[in-house]
């Protein structure tokens, strides 16, 4: 199974997760930023499109944001600092969809103060 770590500014996890209906295994990327996040998976055939759903941690699914996505790794960015998000993935079949797999959550990282505070 593959592990892909998840990290904060507070804290390093390992985070792995299958869904043996659509064969991807999930998680988050080594890189989060402030403002951005990788967001990793392994694809179980031959898909080469996905639909990403994503919004602040715990968001009831059909109320994120969708977008259509061609690549893996994809570079999530616009995100807000210090914040926690929720996403979900399904494979794009092209005469179908599989069903949505998630939640999977990450953290950005803290933005930069500059003293004085």
């Amino acid at each position: 199974m593959l592990n892909l770590i998840h990290k904060t500014a507070d804290y390093i996890k390992k985070e792995s997760s299958f869904n043996p209906e659509i064969g991807i295994i999930l998680g988050t990327g080594l890189n989060i930023t402030k403002n951005s996040a990788d967001l990793s998976w392994t694809a179980g055939g031959t898909e080469t499109a996905w639909d990403l759903e994503y919004g602040p941690a715990g968001f009831n699914q059909g109320n994120g944001t969708v977008i259509s996505v061609a690549t893996n790794p994809y570079l999530l960015t616009g995100l807000n600092s210090s914040s926690d998000y929720s996403y979900y993935l399904r494979a794009d079949c092209g005469t179908g969809s599989s069903t949505w797999f998630g939640p999977y959550n990450f953290s950005t990282l803290c933005d930069t103060v500059v003293a004085p505070y």
